[in-house]
């Protein structure tokens, strides 16, 4: 078993059960995302609770099982779209809280500014922030789809993330209609 921080929705329970989270994305008024602290077995998650006697010592633990996990991704070139996109493993979309992960992603795609989705467990698809009409219509695609077929367990969030030089800085709120707010060309 490994202890390892977990993306889960601000609509989970685990924080009115007593889970370890910490706000991830959005604020206190209107949180999208946490991030929680599990042991992973072969078949559930076992949730750290906030009585833990060490908090602090069990999210250090977490992070550094994460940036020991194999960290796996593809690029995908289809004409003018480029894509990277890493799936296949629980904690794929948790990889992006690694900042040499994310790095490794802005190398791919050759740009400090890159657009992430991780709509669901085990999914994430990143492309430049000026990519081509293309590679953003494939990833508004694949995002809807992933938010569209994943489970009330596997959900993660519906919003697309930027990252700036491998550090989030900020979402871009998704409509019911898949239309993307604030996705501006950026050199």
């Amino acid at each position: 078993m490994r202890l390892l921080p977990i993306f889960k929705p601000a609509d989970w329970n685990g924080p009115e059960r007593g889970a370890l989270v910490h706000l991830w994305l959005g604020d206190a008024d209107d949180p999208l995302v946490f991030v929680a602290y599990g042991w992973e077995d072969d078949e559930d998650l076992s949730y750290v609770t906030s009585h833990s006697d060490e908090p602090d010592n069990v999210v250090r633990k977490a992070f550094s099982n994460l940036e020991q996990t194999p960290a796996h991704f593809d690029v995908i070139d289809k004409g003018e779209a480029r894509l990277v996109v890493g799936a296949g493993h629980p904690f794929a979309a948790e990889r992006v809280l690694s900042e040499a992960f994310m790095a490794r992603v802005h190398d791919a795609l050759g740009h400090h500014e890159v657009i992430v989705s991780i709509p669901r467990r085990g999914a994430m698809l990143a492309c430049a922030s000026n990519c081509s009409p293309d590679a953003r219509q494939v990833l508004l695609d694949l995002h809807r789809e992933g938010c569209r077929s994943a489970s009330p367990n596997n959900r993660i969030t519906d919003q697309l993330i930027v990252y700036r030089s491998a550090v989030k800085s900020t979402f871009l709120p998704v409509d019911e209609h898949g239309d993307v707010f604030g996705w501006h060309v950026r050199p």
